[in-house]
C-alpha cells in the first residue's frame, strides 16, 4: 500500500491497512498538485482555472511534477494499491496516454484507476468510475 501524506488519502487508505494489517508507505509524489497560492480559496480558484487547461498551459514546472507521478508508478515492481487524488490521478493517465490536458477523466471519490509498470513506462488499462468532482 502506497499513500499521500495528505490527510483525506490517509484515512481512506486505513480501513485496507487495518484489514491487510499493514502501514501504507507514505509516498510525496503522489500528493495533490502544487499551487502558487496557500490560501484554500484562492488555491480553489487557483485549481478551478488549471483545471480547464493543459500541462503546457502550466508551465515545466507542472509538467516535470506530471511527470514525476507517471515515473514513481512506473517504478513500481509489484502490484501496489494507491491512494491519491483527482489531479494526480489526471496526471499519470494523460502522461500514459499522451494527453496534455489537466484533466483527462473525472475520476470519482474511491474509484480504482488501473495502470501497468512495463520496461518501456506507464501504461493504462481501465479507468476508475467517473462523476463530477467538484472542486471547493
Amino acid at each position: 500500500l502506497v499513500s499521500s501524506p495528505l490527510r483525506r488519502a490517509r484515512e481512506t487508505a486505513g480501513p485496507l491497512e487495518r484489514r491487510w494489517s499493514v502501514t501504507a508507505r507514505i509516498e510525496p509524489a503522489v500528493a495533490e498538485i502544487p499551487s502558487p497560492a496557500a490560501d484554500l480559496a484562492a488555491r480553489g480558484r487557483w485549481l478551478r482555472a488549471a483545471m480547464e487547461g493543459t500541462w503546457t498551459d502550466l508551465g515545466p514546472d507542472y509538467s516535470a511534477w506530471r511527470d514525476t507521478v507517471a515515473a514513481t508508478l512506473a517504478r513500481l515492481s509489484q502490484d501496489t494499491v494507491i491512494f491519491t487524488h483527482f489531479i494526480a490521478i489526471n496526471a499519470a493517465v494523460g502522461h500514459a496516454t499522451a494527453d496534455d490536458r489537466l484533466v483527462c477523466f473525472r475520476p470519482d471519490n474511491c474509484s480504482v484507476t488501473t495502470f501497468e509498470a512495463r520496461n518501456d513506462g506507464l501504461h493504462l488499462v481501465a479507468l476508475g468510475d467517473q462523476a463530477g468532482t467538484e472542486v471547493g
